[in-house]
């Protein structure tokens, strides 16, 4: 699989998770699932964790194996619960191509999946209205499914 058929096949990360811990063998917040599709949840099986150790560098590696461009990158932080909403990045440097794009901190994730603007962090790369008015658009998207997830469910 390539990873145009398979997006998360093209990242590594540096620790690459928690399974290098005594006592983790099998745990399946690996990052692989940073690229897996599913971005707004609150599910371990769709999020990555690493071991944080003060004063290392904590990277993630994305190789697409082909010339690409990135107009955003959308980031989710660790948003499993409010009590483990601390767990995310909060100091972050983004490169693309050996050049530094982004260096700031990223909010916390809410630990709920009240509304999508809350967990994502957008970092634009483009000031094109075109592509612009189509981020747009899709964040308009989203955030109507986000509003009809937070509907009560119906009494039986």
């Amino acid at each position: 699989i390539s990873p145009q058929d398979d997006p998360s096949s093209c990242v590594t990360a540096d620790p690459p998770d928690i399974n290098i811990l005594p006592g983790y063998h099998d745990d399946p917040r690996t990052a692989d699932k940073l690229l897996d599709g599913v971005n707004c949840t609150c599910d371990d099986l769709h999020a990555w964790l690493t071991p944080f150790t003060l004063g290392r560098d904590h990277t993630v590696s994305v190789d697409f194996g082909r010339v690409v461009t990135l107009s955003m990158v959308r980031v989710w932080n660790y948003n499993k619960s409010r009590i483990h909403a601390e767990r995310g990045a909060r100091t972050v440097r983004i490169t693309l191509d050996g050049m530094t794009v982004f260096r700031g901190e990223l909010r916390n994730a809410p630990g709920n999946l009240a509304s999508a603007e809350a967990q994502a962090e957008v970092i634009l790369f483009t000031a094109d209205a075109v592509i612009l008015e189509s981020l747009a658009d899709n964040m308009d998207k989203l955030r109507t499914v986000d509003e009809s997830d937070d509907r009560p469910a119906a009494a039986p």
